[in-house]
């Protein structure tokens, strides 16, 4: 089950509209409606515990396996995608060179990368083909 649908079981357990849950945890309503049609997360760690707390659940329920989220980004860490995956890339081969992770870890972390690769190129439907552009012209002699 995703953050999207999670949010809204429990505020509809709850019997409560969007516009309650948003006053409670401090947003708008049209972000609640946001997050429970999955087009976005919170942005803040705070607000993610906000939820939970007023649900009475751990933050770790809400933020399940099937959702892929980053938390505030720290200063100094890295911006663009490129950037991060070359962080990520580090990080992981400096797993694999000196950590202790189990052989079985380390399978089940590169067939998750490569589930969420997948999933992720999917989503991207077909790739657009180029636009076509004019050769340069060549001068005559």
């Amino acid at each position: 089950m995703l953050f999207a649908d999670k949010v809204r079981m429990l505020r509809t357990r709850r019997g409560l509209t969007q516009q309650d849950l948003a006053k409670v945890i401090g947003v708008s309503s049209r972000t609640i409606q946001n997050y429970e049609l999955g087009n976005s997360m919170p942005k803040k760690r705070q607000t993610v515990q906000r939820i939970a707390d007023y649900f009475n659940v751990p933050v770790s329920s809400l933020l399940g396996t099937e959702d892929f989220y980053i938390f505030d980004q720290p200063a100094g860490e890295p911006k663009t995608d490129a950037e991060k995956a070359r962080a990520l890339m580090n990080e992981v081969s400096a797993l694999f060179a000196g950590g202790k992770l189990s052989m079985a870890d380390r399978n089940l972390m590169i067939r998750t990368m490569t589930e969420l690769y997948l999933e992720a190129c999917s989503a991207a439907g077909p790739k657009q083909p180029p636009k076509r552009t004019r050769k340069p012209r060549t001068k005559r002699t």
